[in-house]
């Protein structure tokens, strides 16, 4: 089994409602595969992964536990994922439509929404998504370089977990369903 955590670190931790450590030792219990830990990171003017990585090892309460840290270490794979790819249209756009738009940029290897064009355009628009937000010079929309990493666990069981559950989290999951790579949100550890 592998996880995807998206946005569990320290400039959030205001936000998480969960225990760390409580997730900690569930992933020690659960003994995954890969861990691709999604981040904001200094390129957004948060912290990096070894900041990350100090915060969590500060979580673990048992001086035994230090020995899955260790292993922890060796399976998790960060990532600085970048933010608000489809953020100008969420809530403006059903996300079947945002899917839409992006299974089709996928399919014509476009990265940005600006490269569309006019048949592009029309073609989208006769999928049922309106031409105002196919402007890519009103509306931010692209394929962030996250996709790749995501691809390498296609065909594996994958379980997703972070937040913002309406934000950053939410935009993964619309890159999965884009992708159509399949997997399951834990809303234990969702915030």
């Amino acid at each position: 089994m592998n996880l995807i955590v998206v946005d569990i670190q320290p400039s959030y931790k205001n936000h998480i409602s969960f225990s760390v450590t409580e997730l900690l030792n569930n992933i020690k219990e659960e003994d995954y595969d890969n861990i691709l830990w999604l981040f904001n990171g200094p390129d957004m003017g948060f912290e990096d992964s070894d900041e990350i990585n100090w915060w969590l090892s500060n979580k673990i309460e048992d001086e035994e536990d230090e020995y899955f840290f260790d292993f922890f270490s060796d399976i998790v794979n960060y990532y600085e994922k970048g933010y608000g790819f489809f953020r100008d249209l969420m809530g403006n756009v059903d996300d079947d439509k945002i899917i839409e738009i992006g299974k089709y940029m996928i399919k014509k290897n476009l990265n940005d929404m600006r490269e569309l064009n006019e048949e592009d355009i029309k073609y989208l628009i006769n999928k049922g998504i309106e031409e105002e937000y196919l402007n890519g010079d009103n509306h931010f929309f692209a394929i962030p370089d996250v996709k790749d990493e995501l691809d390498y666990l296609r065909g594996k069981e994958i379980i997703m977990i972070g937040g913002g559950e309406y934000e950053c989290l939410l935009e993964i999951e619309l890159l999965m369903k884009m992708l159509e790579i399949p997997y399951k949100i834990d809303n234990s550890y969702v915030y």
